[in-house]
């Protein structure tokens, strides 16, 4: 059975681009928020000094691609949504099985999310094409985006 009969079986809509870019607006929020707390005393030290202040950056930028990937896959296993997601109603879902996806795709997904926002977000232009609105990192993850009833 091809995904657009699964779609159909299961009375499934597919989330539209415009809900997707504002839950991705919202966790990068969330995000950033958590991190600059979490660095706060880190960052008021700069005084406004540009040079410490990207000499910080360039020292945690690590921690925070790691709390990125943490956050992502750590919600979409358990939830198949992040905060933004499940704030705009739309979850993540494995094509196979139309459930939340394993560990290694949602490690999969993100790690190939954050790679594109590093291209100038281009592969995120494969929505626009897809018949299943899949940017390239649902297309190597094997997931869609879906809206909940």
């Amino acid at each position: 059975m091809n995904l657009e009969e699964k779609l159909y079986r299961e009375n499934l809509q597919l989330a539209s681009v415009g809900s997707r870019f504002c839950a991705f607006l919202i966790d990068k929020f969330l995000i950033s928020f958590v991190f600059f707390i979490i660095y706060w005393n880190d960052f008021s030290q700069t005084n406004g000094d540009y040079a410490m202040m990207i000499g910080l950056i360039s020292n945690v930028i690590w921690q925070f691609i790691c709390l990125s990937i943490a956050y992502e896959v750590i919600f979409l296993v358990l939830y198949g949504a992040t905060l933004g997601k499940i704030f705009l109603k739309i979850r993540v879902l494995g094509v196979m099985l139309l459930d939340s996806p394993s560990v290694l795709h949602a490690l999969i997904r993100t790690v190939m999310k954050i790679l594109s926002e590093n291209l100038f977000y281009f592969p995120y232009l494969f929505s626009l094409f897809s018949p299943f609105k899949q940017a390239l990192h649902d297309y190597m993850a094997k997931t869609i985006v879906i809206r909940n009833a």
